[in-house]
């Protein structure tokens, strides 16, 4: 199988050397590592990359490209790898949240996050310990 492998590796990596890091071409944010696992499936080579705890899948070969140590982020820029929406979103709420007290409270209604008193009960018993029977 493994002279099958060798003509079907157009990027120059080996699918079947075990912690390879890798990323899906649509979804850069998507990273994971190979595992060493093949299995053909019609034309298809399908490489098994663990993402994660408990989360082991085959993705197409084709789709797989190797992630290079430590790129910096011109250089990502330059190379046209860019997250979905979803990256962006996730980002901008977490810049959204590290900030200072008073930026997050003036960026509430920037996000879709639907916030209500009950969740500020707890802020206001730590602010004000004499209300709350002490």
């Amino acid at each position: 199988m493994t002279g099958a492998i060798q003509e079907e590796e157009p990027a120059g990596w080996n699918p079947e050397a075990s912690g390879t890091r890798v990323r899906l071409r649509d979804n850069p944010g998507r990273q994971g590592t190979t595992t060493g696992r093949v299995k053909k499936a019609g034309t298809f080579l399908l490489v098994e990359v663990d993402f994660g705890p408990n989360e082991k899948q085959y993705k197409r070969y084709e789709l797989l490209e190797p992630i290079a140590e430590e790129a910096q982020i011109f250089d990502l820029l330059e190379g046209g790898s860019f997250g979905g929406p979803s990256d962006l979103r996730r980002v901008l709420t977490f810049e959204k949240i590290k900030g200072e007290l008073t930026n997050v409270f003036y960026s509430m209604e920037a996000s879709n996050t639907d916030f209500y008193p009950h969740q500020f009960k707890p802020v206001m018993r730590l602010s004000n310990p004499r209300s709350a029977g002490c």
